[in-house]
């Protein structure tokens, strides 16, 4: 029932033991992230001993991303509560491993360079988020030079070229609501968290911003053509975060921006060196329903992803393209009539494509990297200009699933194709 303070009884807490605490948190609590860290001196801290306390809307209920059941705890949950819509939610801790003399070590017991090798990158594998970290250089660049005698950094951020980055990937469907809670758990330098993808800002001060729930929530229901304009305070797409402190951001729009695409949005420290080392991430999103059975009913390896309980319905399972073949599909009042044979005609009210036209101008152009179909010769033509899908009649097929026994990404069919995943919405 008494404050508590570092010399209060019980506040520290001997190694073996344990305490239990309690926070009182009044009903005009403004929602959002507060950082939990020892003050037994900075180094439990900067050795990963750091948590966080988010405070969400009255009544709320946390639910498993995964499955909707009820959940305790998680940097990736569900929000549910009478007041507001359903949305997702994601923690994010920027943070460093130890102090600036501290050296990580690898899986053979051996010290990390502080420069990497590869890339010049200060301190690789030491910048990190969630307790993971994603160097360019000694981990992925030089797994390429090992296989291929080369390595290309232009591809250091691609998921196509290494797998999933073992860092932070939150996940959520278009038009998901969805608020990303900042939180800086190192005590050594700033970090600066930049998304990419076009449009991805939120407001600088969110409580003074009369239309923050139209803002946030402008694209629930489809794409905002022409997003507001003026608003009473600034809208940004960098963030400044400094060691203990803890910031909340409210994507506007929320999911797939206010221009409603899936795919992969980069996000990272700004500071040039610290990506380099580690210290990045990517929020995907999707447009068809993940059900875990990848290449058949997901677009990836990973779990199943449950929809927002009040958006039940809306994101729909992906089917194959010969599927879309001989329906209209009505895009947020646009129509198009997609035809198994004959020509596309555009100029018509409801547009006639034919399914190979439409397949076509949503994938890269088709061909053969390199002009051969030797998977190691495709990597080494070093050619992105082309992709090497096929056709099954009106079935669209993926290239050939790699090979490569990667730990980070094994597929289940190596070697072989499998129909390409389409919304039938769109």
């Amino acid at each position: 029932g008494l404050p508590a303070s570092a010399a209060s009884k019980g506040a520290i807490t001997a190694s073996g033991e344990s305490q239990d605490f309690e926070w009182m948190i009044p009903v005009d609590e403004q929602e959002g992230s507060h950082l939990i860290q020892s003050h037994a001196g900075r180094d439990p801290s900067a050795l990963g001993l750091i948590g966080a306390f988010i405070v969400e809307p009255m009544g709320s209920k946390y639910l498993d991303p995964w499955d909707s059941n009820a959940t305790e705890s998680g940097w990736e949950v569900m929000i549910t509560s009478d007041g507001e819509k359903d949305f997702r939610e994601f923690v994010l801790f920027y943070h460093e491993i130890g102090d600036e003399s501290f050296r990580p070590l690898n899986r053979f017991g051996e010290m990390i360079p502080q420069r990497d090798p590869l890339t010049d990158a200060y301190r690789p594998s030491a910048r990190a988020m969630n307790y993971r970290s994603e160097p360019f250089g000694i981990n992925n660049l030089a797994q390429q030079e090992k296989k291929f005698h080369y390595e290309d950094e232009s591809l250091s951020y691609s998921s196509y070229t290494f797998g999933d980055a073992p860092t932070t990937i939150p996940r959520s469907y278009l038009g998901d609501p969805a608020k990303f809670r900042l939180i800086h758990g190192g005590g050594e330098v700033f970090h600066s968290h930049h998304p990419h993808g076009g449009s991805i800002r939120w407001t600088r001060s969110p409580g003074r911003e009369v239309s923050l729930n139209n803002l946030t929530k402008a694209a629930y229901d489809g794409p905002v053509k022409y997003p507001v304009v003026r608003t009473t305070t600034d809208r940004v797409d960098v963030e400044v975060i400094g060691p203990a402190e803890a910031l909340d951001l409210e994507t506007e729009c929320g999911s797939g921006l206010c221009q409603r695409l899936a795919g992969d949005f980069l996000f990272h420290c700004h500071v040039a060196h610290h990506y380099v080392a580690g210290m990045w991430g990517y929020w995907r999103v999707y447009n068809t329903l993940q059900n875990g059975n990848y290449p058949f009913g997901s677009t990836d390896i990973m779990r199943p992803l449950a929809e927002l309980p009040d958006r039940e319905g809306r994101i729909p399972q992906g089917v194959s393209s010969d599927k879309i073949a001989g329906k209209t599909m009505d895009w947020f009042g646009t129509k198009f009539k997609v035809v198994k044979k004959g020509k596309s005609d555009w100029t018509k009210d409801t547009r006639v494509v034919n399914i190979k036209d439409w397949v076509k101008y949503m994938l890269p152009p088709q061909g053969r990297p390199g002009h051969t179909d030797d998977e190691v010769g495709q990597i080494l033509s070093y050619d992105g200009t082309v992709w090497d899908y096929a056709w099954k009649g009106n079935k669209a097929m993926s290239e050939r699933e790699s090979t490569d026994k990667n730990p980070k990404f094994m597929s289940p069919t190596a070697g072989k194709r499998h129909p390409i995943q389409f919304s039938p919405l769109t």
